[in-house]
């Protein structure tokens, strides 16, 4: 994932989409945005997920919009993002977002899934020293 804000022309901070207002930019592929959020009406952080997705849409004064020539292919995307995420709202596994809500607004699709802090892989393997014990490799494995 890319984790650069201006190289993937994030929200800025403090921007309201539905029910939430943008705190931070986390992370994005190449669809899709992942943002830590206030919930305007709860005292609780939430992600914000918004597709976006490189080459098809970009993001201008009024929202995002298809760049010229993909409408249909964009308009395809939003409904299979729309159709992945409800899926996974329907699962309930562990390892996947628990998404509250999906709606479109300014252009494109948005979600809302609770908010887990932790640690990536990465920095918990970068400060870990010698080798994972069988284990915790295990639990690992398990909640993947």
């Amino acid at each position: 994932m890319q984790t650069s804000a201006s190289e993937f022309s994030a929200l800025p901070l403090g921007t309201t989409v539905g029910p939430a207002r943008v705190v931070e930019f986390l992370a994005a592929d190449h669809q899709t945005a992942v943002y830590r959020a206030e919930r305007i009406d709860r005292d609780e952080s939430v992600m914000l997920y918004e597709y976006l997705p490189a080459g098809l849409a970009q993001r201008g004064p009024g929202g995002v919009q298809a760049t010229a020539g993909k409408a249909e292919p964009f308009a395809r995307g939003q409904a299979a993002f729309t159709t992945r995420l409800r899926a996974a709202a329907l699962v309930g596994h562990p390892a996947l977002p628990a998404i509250d809500d999906i709606w479109p607004e300014k252009g494109t699709v948005y979600a809302l899934a609770a908010w887990r802090p932790g640690r990536s892989l990465l920095a918990e393997l970068s400060t870990r020293r010698g080798a994972l014990d069988a284990s915790t490799l295990g639990v690992w494995v398990r909640t993947l």
